[in-house]
């Protein structure tokens, strides 16, 4: 099992830091949401909203936490499920790795074929997907979907650039914004032995990538704050996870505003 965890943080590490890389040298790729077209952001901003409360028996919603590469957004989603994985689950990745033994197709990842893996990003089924050791790697929109099916919340962190994908009536995502505190807080936290033992991948920050969050952060709230349900502030790692549980409760059980498209009948 920590093997496993390993290689998958290392994927969510590699992944997180070419779109780090990316942010400063171009507009954002769709590469990491697997399709060929970017999404127009400041079409749409004011929309209809009504007033939405989920039904018991209703699959739960989507919860879609975003946030710049360093603030910890996979350490919170990681530790969530940790806490309770009977009630939160991530989805299951795919990827081309060989089968090790005593994994599961299905269970650790699901297992496919280069050429299938090829297929599906070709036919958009990837919500992201990249190379990790020289082996692919990608979440697709069904495995999310098998997740909310099977009545769990299915906890995911997303590049705002990819909202799009998620934001329909199926998945009736609530989109959380994780904020990074202030430098001289990150300073503390993100210097903190502790704080770097608790990811399977250590990273040692600098003065110069506390400034890299802070304008990344500022950025997507920028840009994508018409999105967001909810923001927390992730200056202490327990605390940040004890406001998250609460924010996840307050989108399944209390009434929410959502966009009235989402309950315009379909046009054939």
């Amino acid at each position: 099992m920590k093997s496993e965890l390993f290689e998958s943080a290392g994927f969510r590490h590699s992944l997180r830091a070419w779109r780090r890389k990316s942010y400063h040298k171009r507009k954002p790729s769709c590469y990491s949401c697997g399709v060929s077209i970017c999404h127009n952001t400041s079409a749409n901003v004011y929309e209809e909203v009504v007033h939405y409360q989920r039904h018991i028996d209703d699959p739960p919603r989507l919860i879609v936490l975003i946030g710049p590469s360093g603030v910890g957004v996979n350490e919170l989603r990681r530790r969530l499920i940790k806490i309770n994985p009977n009630t939160y689950q991530g989805p299951i990745s795919h990827t081309t790795r060989p089968q090790n033994m005593g994994e599961k197709n299905g269970r650790e990842y699901h297992y496919v074929t280069k050429e299938t893996f090829a297929y599906m990003v070709v036919n958009h089924k990837f919500l992201e997907y990249g190379e990790h050791n020289g082996h692919m790697y990608g979440t697709s929109l069904d495995s999310i979907k098998e997740v909310l099916d099977n009545g769990k919340i299915c906890v995911i962190d997303l590049e705002p650039h990819c909202i799009h994908l998620v934001r329909n009536k199926k998945l009736k995502p609530y989109i959380i914004f994780v904020r990074p505190p202030s430098p001289e807080c990150m300073r503390q936290t993100r210097k903190d032995p502790h704080f770097l033992a608790s990811s399977y991948i250590k990273r040692y920050f600098h003065d110069k990538d506390f400034e890299e969050i802070e304008e990344a952060s500022r950025a997507m709230e920028g840009k994508y704050r018409q999105f967001f349900d909810c923001v927390i502030v992730n200056d202490d790692l327990q605390d940040s996870c004890m406001d998250l549980f609460t924010a996840i409760q307050h989108a399944q059980e209390e009434p929410q505003w959502v966009p009235a498209s989402w309950f315009a009948p379909d046009h054939s």
